[in-house]
């Protein structure tokens, strides 16, 4: 019983480490190259896309990172 009171612990720990990074990312505005971005966006564009787009106007970010 005292192992699995532990691995509750333990996740719990790693969802509040989890759930403060992804709050502190969010807080904090995206890297750019230049002084701003600009991206023109098509209707039917993927959301992939876009963010392949966005990476590509200049924002140092991984194009996953703005896809999830």
């Amino acid at each position: 019983m005292r192992w699995l009171r532990r691995a509750v612990g333990a996740a719990v720990v790693l969802a509040l480490l989890l759930a403060g990074g992804g709050w502190w990312w969010l807080g904090h505005p995206l890297a750019l190259e230049g002084e701003r971005a600009e991206v023109s966006i098509e209707p039917g564009t993927s959301a992939r896309e876009a963010a392949r787009l966005w990476v590509v106007a200049g924002v140092r970010a991984h194009p996953e990172a703005l896809y999830q």
